[in-house]
């Protein structure tokens, strides 16, 4: 059972070394060891070689330690010599470097896993390989810095190699341990390095077994090495702890030279070990800490003795720390619990030790954090728990970290962690401390960093402050986080940043280590800057990096370099964490072979979108124009350098994607182009560089070098030749690709420059056509494939794209670079000057001075292609510009369209001139161009028609044309079931213009109903389409209304008195076929109708073409006709005597005049009394309009048609001179009867009886002349009838109506017009029925005659009357 007493005993060992050579402690009062010099000795054991190295490096800056940890047992522990003052050289390399090391530029192939202006991680190389095999064992790492020596613990073995060495597979001293425990579960071997003694140039070991308490002191690597190998049945010195209570295990070793070694248990107790004895001689004795009668009196923790041996001494010791060495063979030690009580102890190499201060910081501590925010409360009041601890320097730019006599108080940087069940908040605490108290200088929240300690680590965190002390490294199990404690210096820029309110918050951020590494950080330690201290700059800093060493399992030793924190005014970027810093470690480190970081964790402060968004933009931007700091600008192969610069812009989107929410459209599309252009310029580039490597000497500078220099200033970077820029081509494609749209117009507009330079002949010519057709599709057919095949990457998936190009959804998208006007105006000129130079120069012969046959053919079939790139940026464009706001952008789009629509049949069937049948075929079916895929179709029939007739033709070509002729007409058969009425439509509109039409007629009933709809869609084919309509479909009625139609529309007279004669006879079939109808009665009714109205032209004509018989031409007709019958009736009324001029030249020409023209004329012409016989055109042209009036079928437009009728009546009655009727003075009835007869009313109102037109159903009666008063008078009445014409032109006409309308009101008030109108009515009636009977008694008389004459006849022949 264990006692007080006997926990406190020493236990000492032998030793196997001769005890006659003494060792040498140290000969200076500060207790620095002076080793003797002697040459260095490479390990007994080799190790193997199995990774080659890889490529990048990296450079140390010192390896002097200011605190560092290894961590075992799942608990951090210390392993460090004191950071203090002037420390003790105790380095010297197992392979021969000296003493103090700095390896500033060494090649050590390390790695780069991360990279930003803050820090730096990397990853080195060595590993010995039986780590590497045995990657899921449980390890612990142990680090000595100052000489560069990491040891490895597993459960049996200890290995020890240098942890900067080059070599994948290092030179590794492995041996097993004595007295392993048995059980796997046992905590793994506790481990330190040991100064070298005066006989050895290599450190010594020291081995802790946790369990059991047994310890193992070799005072040498080699010796260690070279005991295993021989099997030699004693290890080293060996010794014990002593009794251990029950379930106590040592927990932490802490290097504490030359005062020896702090061990720390799990039941909080601690003891001293010593590997000397009085002599100087290897001896292993143990002896547990006590405080002093003096110091237990104080009361606070009633005395060291109840702290670590009594009831009281169950303590959770969380971290101890050597700190100054006081005096020879004396060293401070300092140790923290987790509750915040500090204790500073004072050993002795010979085992003595002192308890110097003890104070509880809790309550400061507790207070500042409270004041930070950074404290969570939980059920049992505020959470805190003290993690760590790191000493800080006095001075940052000093290597002092601790007290002395001068300055008596400590300086320390504490990690607190408060948590309850949903938050945890670490924070870095500057605590002061002197004598018994403890004061809190500054507070450090940890923002970017926020898991829960029983999230993912069973280990606690730990906290490293390497000199110059500017950053803090808090060592998580997954995770490292970096924090800058620099103090800011008064400065004018600081001083204007504080004025400004935007001075930066001190620079923090966290890197997270990959979820494929297994149990994570296994061991670390500060890495700090050789002694003496490093000049100083011209700024008086000295040099400012801060590092550390990680051991992560089962991937080696990873460095952490913290860069110097900035008090400039650019320190206000530097210090944030933004979203551009951490995507750009995604994108240039996260593809790194063996990188075993996370880039995607996500931070705990999320970024906005915006700054996200801007970020990306930003990185692309800085990638494409090879600004990033990340992307080398000179390399010897281009190639490498674009393919870099792609691959990293593809991993920029895939991060994005994976890893934030989807960005704004308009953004994905920026990035989109970004990579289309770094593809299209490695495209251009290979071509280019392929025709270098020719190492042709009688080659001309390329034209993209000519196209280079052309290029105005503003579209490239001018090389500095004062910088070694002396290639003006590779500039461009380092600096300029972002201007890439600028530089393919140029492709054609150089050859054009030359050409105006004087370079005129065709060799020359197709050369650089070549190169220019190299660049345009380089650029132009690789973006559009890149953007086809990449669009899902970039969170564009359901974008409608085909080939490259959007259908729709261009609202607010900026202008795509593939297809601006420059581009597209260009690429079309391009492309008509290859065509062109290859038809004037196919298969011509080759000989001096000619082109290149196999560069004609090139520049040919390249067509093909830049035909489709041309069509694609065309279309591209047009569309773009069709949904801008401005009116001018959308009408120059549509000008692109029509534009597009014009040449591109031209450019496809010029394939057929350079034997490209084939291929323009295929390309008019890509783009669905009927007109050029018939053109193509035809001549390639027609051309193998004439093929086929030729005499000389053999049997084996007339079967291969045969052949061909029928896979032809096969695909033609094709077309119709492909593209269906778009390919009909081009086919038969070819064979109408061809003159082919009937060919359509004769022989088509297998594309009958494809022959049908293009001959009725479109009203130009209508006098093709009624026969169509009869011979093909056998529809008399369809013909019927296509020639109804047609005859509607038709301008010529005759023509249109035919085709409503040959409508008629076929609306005639179908009631002889099926009946009589109501709708075929109607539309015959209609034919009649408007034959009718023909009827009353052609008579109009007949009157008037006695008056033309002098007439030489159609101008002297109207000239005439007007003349003779258009003056009198519109004198003073110019607008109605245009109106008449506008129909009577109709009607001289035989045009057909609308029902409304007809009605003008006849009511407009002048009255000439001689020539008004009785029934003629003069005498009944008021009647006759009415019954055009009527035929017309105005009536379902009400208003204008009795508008119209009223108009007639007007004209009607004022074509005589009622004033003078109106005197009847001195005449009698008769006279009075015969003027009144005379009169045109009278006329119009006898017909009118006559025919039955006011009689019955019909809508037409005589109007009186009060009903039709101010007819067509307003505007509103004659927009009825002149709906489209100009107000101008209504305007005048109107005044011409009521001008007309005052005559009218004259008669009505000096000619009692109205009143006459009521007698000519009755006189009209009654004439009408004079007429009647007379005609009736005439008929009888007639009829009695005629049966007396038949009587006559019967008598003289001798028939009577039966």
């Amino acid at each position: 059972m264990f006692t007080p007493d006997a926990s406190l005993h020493a236990s000492k060992g032998t030793s196997t070394r001769n005890p006659r050579i003494r060792h040498r402690t140290g000969s200076s009062e500060d207790g620095e060891l002076q080793p003797k010099k002697k040459q260095k000795t490479r390990s007994a054991l080799s190790a193997q070689t199995f990774l080659p190295p890889l490529e990048q490096k990296i450079q140390e800056n010192g390896t002097l330690h200011m605190n560092g940890h290894t961590q075992t047992n799942g608990v951090a522990k210390d392993a460090q010599h004191e950071a203090a003052a002037p420390e003790k050289n105790l380095s010297l390399a197992l392979r021969g470097t000296k003493k103090g090391v700095e390896r500033v530029g060494k090649e050590d192939g390390s790695v780069t896993l991360t990279k930003t202006d803050n820090y730096m991680i990397t990853r080195l190389r060595g590993l010995p390989d039986q780590l590497r095999a045995n990657s899921d064992e449980r390890q612990s790492f142990v680090f000595d810095t100052s000489d560069g020596y990491v040891l490895a613990l597993t459960r049996t073995h200890a290995l020890v190699w240098q942890y900067g060495d080059a070599d994948s597979s290092p030179e590794t001293n492995s041996f097993a341990l004595p007295y392993p425990s048995k059980s796997s579960s046992d905590p793994l071997p506790l481990g330190s390095f040991v100064s070298q003694s005066a006989s050895s140039s290599e450190p010594g070991l020291v081995v802790v077994m946790p369990t059991s308490g047994k310890i193992v002191y070799w005072e040498s690597i080699l010796n260690a090495t070279t005991l295993d190998v021989i099997r030699q049945q004693r290890h080293g010195v060996e010794g014990a702890v002593g009794s251990l209570l029950s379930g106590e295990v040592v927990v932490g070793i802490e290097n504490a030279e030359p005062a020896g070694f702090i061990l720390t248990f799990n039941t909080g107790r601690a003891a001293q070990l010593s590997l000397r004895d009085s002599q100087g001689r290897p001896s292993v004795s143990v002896h547990f800490l006590r405080s002093s009668t003096a110091h237990s009196s104080r009361g606070f923790l009633s005395g060291f003795t109840n702290f670590f041996g009594g009831g009281g001494w169950r303590r959770d010791v969380v971290a101890v720390r050597s700190g100054q060495t006081r005096s020879r063979g004396h060293r401070d030690v300092v140790i923290a619990t987790s509750t915040g009580v500090i204790q500073i102890w004072e050993v002795a190499w010979g085992g003595q030790n002192s308890l110097r201060t003890q104070v509880d910081a809790k309550e400061d501590m507790l207070a500042a954090m409270q004041g930070a925010n950074t404290i969570v409360d939980n059920h049992d009041g505020p959470s805190f728990e003290v993690l760590d601890f790191a000493f800080v320097a006095r001075d940052r730019d000093s290597t002092t970290a601790t007290a002395t006599d001068d300055t008596p108080d400590l300086r320390l940087l504490v990690l607190a962690v408060s948590a309850a069940a949903t938050s945890t908040k670490y924070c870095l605490v500057e605590l002061s401390v002197a004598a018994d108290t403890a004061r809190v200088e500054m507070v450090h929240p940890i923002r970017c960093y926020n898991d829960s300690l029983r999230s993912k680590s069973v280990s606690k965190p730990v906290l490293i402050l390497p000199l110059p002390g500017h950053t803090a490294f808090v060592i998580f199990n997954g995770a490292v986080v970096l924090a800058s404690i620099a103090k800011r210096e008064d400065s004018p820029d600081s001083q204007l940043l504080m004025d400004a309110h935007k001075l930066p918050e001190p620079f923090e951020d966290v890197v997270i280590l990959s979820d494929t590494v297994g149990p994570a950080i296994i061991g670390s330690k500060a890495e700090n800057p050789p002694s003496p201290r490093p000049a100083k700059s011209r700024s008086g800093n000295t040099h400012r990096q801060s590092a550390c060493v990680v051991a992560i399992q089962g991937a080696g030793v990873v460095r952490v370099i913290a860069f110097e924190p900035k008090e400039d005014l650019d320190a206000i970027e530097r210090a944030k964490i933004t979203p551009k810093t951490k995507i750009e470690q995604a994108v240039f480190f996260g593809h790194v072979p063996g990188n075993i970081l996370n880039f995607s964790h996500k931070p705990a402060i999320p970024f906005s979108q915006s700054d996200v968004e801007a970020a990306a933009l930003e990185i692309s931007d800085q990638i494409l124009k090879s600004t990033s700091p990340f992307i080398p600008v000179v390399t010897p192969s281009l190639d490498h350098q674009l393919k870099q610069r792609s691959d990293a812009l593809r991993d920029l989107a895939l991060h994005l994607k994976q890893n934030y929410p989807p960005l704004s459209r308009i953004t994905k599309w920026k990035l989109l182009w970004h990579a289309e252009k770094m593809a299209a310029a490695r495209a251009i580039w290979k071509t280019y560089n392929a025709r270098l490597v020719e190492k042709n000497p009688k080659r001309r500078n390329s034209l993209l070098s000519d196209l280079v220099e052309m290029l105005h200033e503003e579209f490239k970077t001018e090389p500095v030749v004062e910088l070694g820029e002396k290639d003006p081509v590779r500039q461009w494609f380092i600096k300029d690709i972002w201007r890439l749209e600028h530089i393919v117009p140029w492709a054609y507009n150089t050859v054009a420059e030359l050409y105006k330079g004087g370079t005129r002949d065709q060799a020359t010519l197709i050369k650089l056509v070549s190169e220019a057709n190299d660049l345009s599709l380089g650029a132009l057919e690789t973006a559009f494939a890149f953007r086809q095949e990449n669009i899902s990457l970039y969170g564009l998936g359901e974008e409608p794209l085909v080939d490259g190009v959007l259908e729709r959804e261009y609202e607010g998208l900026p202008e795509f670079w593939t297809s601006t006007y420059l581009i597209v105006t260009t690429t079309k000129m391009l492309v008509d000057l290859a065509i062109q130079l290859a038809i004037d120069n196919w298969e011509q012969p080759p000989g001096e001075g000619q082109p290149d046959p196999v560069l004609v053919k090139k520049i040919g079939e390249e067509n093909v292609r830049q035909i489709q790139i041309c069509c694609l940026s065309y279309t591209e464009h047009y569309r773009w510009c069709s949904v801008q706001p401005n009116e001018k952008t959308r009408l120059g789009g549509e000008h692109i369209k029509m534009s597009l629509s014009s040449f591109r049949p031209v450019q496809i069937t010029k394939l057929a001139e350079i034997g490209l049948v084939d291929e323009g075929i295929l390309l008019a079916e890509k783009y669905k161009d009927m007109g050029a895929l018939v053109e193509l179709v035809v001549e390639e029939l027609h051309s193998l028609s004439l093929q086929e007739a030729q005499p000389a033709i053999s049997d084996e070509e007339e079967a291969y044309v045969r052949d061909r002729i029928e896979a032809v007409q096969d695909r033609v058969s094709g077309y119709f079931d492909s593209f269906g009425n778009e390919w009909s439509e081009a086919l038969y509109s070819h064979h109408i213009a061809e003159g082919h039409l009937a060919s359509l007629l004769e022989d088509n009933s297998e594309y009958q109903t494809y022959l049908t709809k293009f001959l009725r869609k479109d009203p130009r084919w209508r006098k093709i389409s009624w026969i169509n309509d009869i011979c093909g479909e056998k529809s008399y009625s369809q013909a019927g209304y296509t020639l109804t139609d047609l005859a509607h529309d038709e301008g010529d007279l005759w023509n249109k008195k035919v085709e409503m004669s040959l409508g008629k006879l076929a609306w005639l079939a179908v009631r002889d076929g099926k009946g009589v109808d109501k709708n075929t009665k109607e539309n015959i009714q209609y034919v009649d109708k408007q034959v009718a109205i023909i009827d009353i032209q052609e008579q109009l004509h007949d009157h008037i073409s006695p008056y033309l018989q002098a007439a030489l031409d159609e101008e002297a007709e109207l000239q005439l006709a007007m003349e003779n019958c258009g003056t009198t009736a519109t004198e003073g009324m110019p607008a109605l005597h245009h109106l008449l001029e506008k129909a009577m030249t109709k009607l001289i020409s035989r045009k057909a005049l609308d029902a409304e023209a007809l009605i003008d004329i006849l009511t407009l012409l002048d009255r000439r009394p001689d020539s008004e016989d009785e029934g003629g055109v003069a005498s009944l042209r008021f009647f006759l309009a009415l019954q055009v009036l009527k035929l017309s079928g105005m009536e379902e437009n009400k208003e204008r048609k009795e508008m119209t009728e009223k108009i007639i009546w007007r004209r009607c009655m004022i074509s005589d001179d009622w004033e003078s009727i109106n005197n009847t003075e001195f005449q009698g009835d008769v006279e009075m009867e015969d003027k009144a007869g005379t009169t045109l009313l009278f006329q119009t109102l006898k017909e009118g009886y006559r025919s039955g037109l006011w009689e019955g159903s019909s809508a037409f009666r005589p109007l009186p002349p009060q009903q039709i008063l101010g007819a067509g008078c307003t505007i509103q009445d004659l927009r009825r009838r002149f709906r489209r014409d100009p107000e101008g032109l209504v305007e005048a006409i109107r005044k011409d109506m009521e001008n007309e309308d005052g005559r009218f009101q004259d008669f009505i008030r000096v000619g009692r017009l109205d009143l006459w109108f009521a007698g000519v009515n009755e006189a009209a009636k009654k004439s009408v029925r004079d007429d009647a009977d007379a005609a009736g008694k005439a008929a009888k008389e007639m009829k009695e005659l005629e049966d007396r004459a038949e009587e006559g006849f019967r008598r003289a022949v001798g028939v009577g009357k039966e």
